[in-house]
């Protein structure tokens, strides 16, 4: 199984504003459902749909590349956006999402940085390109 890594990446807020990812984490889930009927012995289970949720921090950068804060309240849109979270040797998650909160900070020499939480919003689920 490959390690994961989280580097690069970058991820475009609807406010134009973007974050040069230096990390993230993601948990990967599925439902379960108890579909026991009468008549069974012992628990039945089904797998239901895929669900990520995670959080990615980085330095925030302007719509023109130089690092900087703008990031504002339009950056938790209702609309989703695409990330694509990379691992070591280029295995990638790719999927829509939608941002649910940002924790911002600015440090005195100038350097913004952030966090922003996400869950998934994508009816085809994540692209998954993984090889060990």
């Amino acid at each position: 199984m490959a390690n994961i890594l989280g580097y690069e990446g970058d991820v475009t807020l609807p406010t134009g504003h973007a974050l040069t990812v230096q990390t993230w984490s993601a948990t990967v889930s599925r439902t379960v459902h108890d579909v026991t009927a009468f008549g069974n012995t012992g628990m039945m289970r089904q797998l239901g749909i895929q669900d990520i949720q995670g959080s990615v921090g980085g330095i925030m950068k302007d719509a023109t590349d130089t690092p900087g804060f703008g990031v504002g309240a339009n950056a938790i849109a209702a609309t989703g956006v695409e990330i694509v979270l990379q691992a070591e040797s280029g295995n990638t998650l790719t999927f829509n999402c939608v941002i649910d909160s940002i924790a911002a900070s600015v440090s005195v020499d100038g350097l913004a940085t952030a966090t922003l939480n996400f869950q998934m919003s994508d009816p085809n689920g994540a692209t998954i390109a993984w090889a060990d």
